[in-house]
């Protein structure tokens, strides 16, 4: 009579305890490639931002003032400099505000991480709390 030989084989168990350790490891992934994301937007956006002061310098000096330079209607009108950087904010999910008058300008826009950054033609930045009222960088 022949003796069956025990086959070796993972329990069942084991193959469950493997599967929920890389379901684990594929949701911290998932949630860090998310926080880069955010963050990619977040720095796209304040860079396109940081732009508008060489443009709205040149504006003025090329035409006097502040006026024209900039505008809140979904980038249809302004300066080029205003189109270019407000349809790249866009892009980065942030939507372009301005007020301007004829000797300054100020810019802000949401950020996908819940903040409002700033910037304006004195060479103040900064983030802003959401629904601040008037926009005024810091």
């Amino acid at each position: 009579m022949k003796i069956l030989e025990k086959q070796k084989a993972f329990t069942l168990i084991e193959l469950l305890v493997v599967v929920a350790i890389i379901g684990i490891l594929a949701s911290i992934v998932i949630i860090n490639v998310n926080n880069a994301r955010t963050k990619a937007q977040v720095n796209g956006i304040k860079e396109s931002m940081n732009s508008l002061r060489a443009g709205g310098e040149l504006y003025a000096g090329a035409s006097g003032n502040y006026l024209g330079f900039c505008a809140s209607d979904n980038c249809v009108s302004g300066s080029s400099d205003w189109k270019n950087v407000c349809l790249s904010v866009q892009r980065h999910g942030g939507n372009l505000i301005c007020n301007v008058s004829a000797d300054a300008w100020v810019a802000s826009s949401p950020l996908p991480d819940g903040t409002v950054y700033c910037v304006d033609s004195k060479n103040n930045t900064g983030n802003l709390a959401p629904g601040a009222g008037v926009y005024a960088c810091p």
